[in-house]
């Protein structure tokens, strides 16, 4: 990261695909530290409404839910719906979907929680 440009998308979809091998791996906590960098490499090279940053939200979902880990799966979803409201039409259907995702997970979180579930890493 030290010897790349100031534009480091290109370093950050590196990541992200580092993050689809770990993931087939099943090694989510790998996942979870490469997503992390990803962010904070987009933060700094795209803008917030870049379809890039939407599918790594996304894709953090999948992978906190995968992890039952619902409240930071919650959060990335939350995230992706602000950029979702940001850059689509109020009736566009992909909000409508992220929205039943949402409810979903607090759902499935409410359950985990009365059965006392852990989280897998």
């Amino acid at each position: 990261r030290e010897f790349c440009p100031h534009n480091y998308s290109d370093l950050a979809l590196s990541y992200m695909n580092i993050c689809n091998a770990y993931a087939d791996l099943g090694q989510h906590s790998k996942v979870i530290e490469y997503y992390d960098q990803a962010v904070e490499l987009y933060k700094d090279s795209i803008p917030s409404d870049h379809p890039d940053f939407r599918q790594l939200y996304h894709n953090m979902a999948r992978t906190f839910e995968e992890m039952n880990n619902y409240p930071r799966a919650i959060g990335a979803l939350e995230k992706l719906h602000f950029l979702y409201l940001d850059t689509l039409p109020i009736a566009d259907p992909q909000i409508r979907n992220i929205e039943r995702d949402i409810i979903r997970l607090k759902q499935k979180e409410a359950q985990s929680f009365e059965q006392g579930t852990t989280l897998r890493v």
